[in-house]
């Protein structure tokens, strides 16, 4: 008897069934790198990396692995978000500072047009929890803080010589 004409238990086939769609749910497109998809942080966990075979979604292991590491990463910074009410972790925060670093970049690379590996879809998840993709203000913004700054000193103390 082959295995595929193997009678299939009802456990097994809810197992199997189980496992694909595991598989399906953390699964988003990720068109701009050409890869069939990437993991999403929806339903990660160590369970579903390992059932989910490399090979069906990437076209390589490095695809996957920074794919994997991408998610961990954004993990970590909603963890961040959680704790400091806010994205902009500072550089010297080990390897989520500069992980957020590089996001930046990638991101000004994009809007450049030039070679990324920023997605859409990692735009997408990054901005719906408060991501800022610039900490420079502009000059007309930090001209027009400084002036309404340089305002409420005059009030409180009747002159302007700062």
């Amino acid at each position: 008897m082959s295995p595929s004409s193997r009678p299939v238990s009802k456990a097994a086939a809810k197992r199997v069934t189980r496992s694909q769609s595991k598989c399906r749910s953390i699964l988003i497109s990720d068109k701009r790198l050409g890869q069939e998809a990437a993991y999403s942080e929806e339903s990660v966990d160590s369970g579903s990396m390992e059932e989910c075979n490399w090979r069906d979604h990437y076209n390589s292991q490095k695809q996957y692995n920074d794919a994997t590491k991408w998610i961990a990463r954004f993990q970590e910074l909603k963890s961040y978000k959680a704790e400091h009410g806010h994205c902009n972790v500072p550089r010297s925060v080990e390897k989520l500072g500069r992980w957020v670093d590089t996001q930046r970049q990638r991101y000004r690379l994009l809007q450049e047009g030039k070679q990324s590996s920023m997605t859409d879809e990692r735009i997408q998840k990054l901005e719906s929890i408060g991501f800022q993709w610039s900490l420079r203000v502009s000059n007309k913004d930090l001209w027009e803080s400084m002036f309404h700054e340089l305002k409420s000193y005059q009030a409180k103390h009747g002159h302007c010589n700062v």
